[in-house]
């Protein structure tokens, strides 16, 4: 049984850890501007934060809880099944 537990919890983490979204840090994101067209690069960055906003986030999560709901699902099942067989 404890075996089962250190092995399905850190893959549990491992998946989760891949749904998870990442943000930028408060404050934006650090550039080198030696180069850069700064005018060129705000209207980049308003036209990528434009697309992004369009982005279902929503949808994304209720996709990520249903499947964090069947990951828990299979693991109450396997830890049941296999208390039962003992």
């Amino acid at each position: 049984m404890k075996y089962l537990i250190l092995i399905l919890l850190p893959a549990f983490a491992l998946l989760t850890g891949c749904a998870s979204k990442t943000s930028a840090p408060s404050g934006g994101v650090i550039i080198d501007r030696k180069g850069v067209n700064m005018s060129q690069y705000y209207a980049d960055l308003e036209e990528c934060k434009t697309y992004a906003a369009e982005v279902p986030t929503a949808q994304n999560t209720a996709r990520g809880a249903a499947g964090g709901a069947v990951v828990g699902g299979l693991i109450g099942a396997v830890v049941n099944e296999h208390r039962s067989v003992e």
